[in-house]
């Protein structure tokens, strides 16, 4: 669910870049069960040649997965050019040489190295998810991609196991990480923050949208789950994906209330109609209509977007057919 939340954030109101794909695997060694893995997409150099951003001798790849830790896994010897320039914190341990300069340096510097929006939404999402180990919270777990181009830093999120745990700040401006602490004491990333949280509740992190890809989820994963001994999962399958609908739904109701100059989410009338015939009428021809859109990769038809995510894709057409099968004009 984590790596879902990220995925569906890679569109305009968050990355506006591929942040990464996830999916899971039932794992069968010798006819043995051996449980439900998550296989989730390596950062690494054919993770920058599939997004199409990866130069030979132009590109470097940090992971940073303990406190002020950049470790480079693509790239070098020596490290990039930003790294070099990002030489305080929040980006690396208290340097006697190199301090966090003013707020007027320190932001026009971020703007022209980092790609501000992508690490706000890394920030954001994290934070959504209550995860005690991310980058606002604890400052490490992720992965940033620098460039000699005039690319700006990409980040991406990694490790992923303590999401939606509860064991993080429940404040989403307060945390204990030197990341958050200085951004968003800095008014324009505040005020940047706060506006991506708030298009990220309304789009693709819309109770909506996530109970729409929790009902795809659930029948489908619940039998791998049943039959993997070592699920951790206390009760039944199903009470566990009912806490999980509860959980969010309370999260997006406490986020809403922290966002700071929070404006109400706004359904376009002409956007989520699944009248993709324009006949006023939902039926089967509307659905067959939709996978044909879906299929051929269109990405623009707003009538199509039931769960108002921007994206078109399978979440839309389940949630067509509810509508037609419920009967709704």
């Amino acid at each position: 669910m984590g790596w879902y939340l990220h995925r569906v954030a890679s569109g305009s109101e968050g990355y506006e870049y591929n942040s990464g794909l996830a999916s899971w695997i039932r794992l069968i060694i010798n006819d043995v069960d051996t449980g439900v893995y998550l296989s989730v997409e390596q950062r690494d150099k054919k993770f920058l040649e599939n997004r199409g951003i990866y130069l030979d001798g132009e590109t470097w790849l940090y992971k940073v997965s303990d406190i002020g830790n950049s470790d480079l896994k693509v790239g070098g010897p020596e490290n990039s050019l930003t790294y070099d320039v990002l030489c305080y914190q929040p980006f690396q341990e208290q340097n006697e040489g190199c301090t966090t300069p003013p707020n007027e340096i320190f932001t026009e510097e971020l703007n022209e190295y980092i790609n501000m929006r992508g690490l706000l939404t890394l920030g954001a999402i994290t934070t959504f998810t209550s995860n005690p180990d991310a980058i606002f919270s604890h400052g490490k777990n992720f992965y940033y991609a620098d460039f000699l181009s005039d690319m700006k830093r990409l980040y991406f999120p990694w490790d992923l196991d303590s999401d939606m745990g509860g064991g993080g700040s429940d404040n989403i401006y307060q945390s204990t990480s030197e990341y958050s602490s200085i951004l968003l004491e800095v008014p324009e990333f505040r005020s940047f923050y706060s506006q991506i949280m708030n298009e990220l509740i309304c789009g693709p992190l819309s109770q909506e949208n996530l109970f729409t890809f929790m009902d795809v989820l659930e029948p489908i994963l619940s039998e791998s789950i049943y039959n993997d001994q070592n699920n951790q999962i206390e009760g039944s399958i199903d009470e566990h994906f009912d806490n999980r609908r509860q959980w969010l739904s309370d999260r997006i109701e406490s986020v809403k209330s922290q966002i700071e100059g929070y404006i109400e989410c706004e359904m376009n009338n002409d956007c989520g109609s699944g009248d993709m015939n324009t006949d006023s009428v939902l039926n089967v021809l509307d659905i067959v209509n939709l996978v044909n859109v879906v299929l051929s990769g269109g990405s623009d038809e707003c009538i199509g977007d039931m769960n108002g995510d921007g994206i078109l894709n399978v979440l839309d057409v389940v949630a067509l057919v509810n509508a037609v099968l419920n009967g709704n004009e």
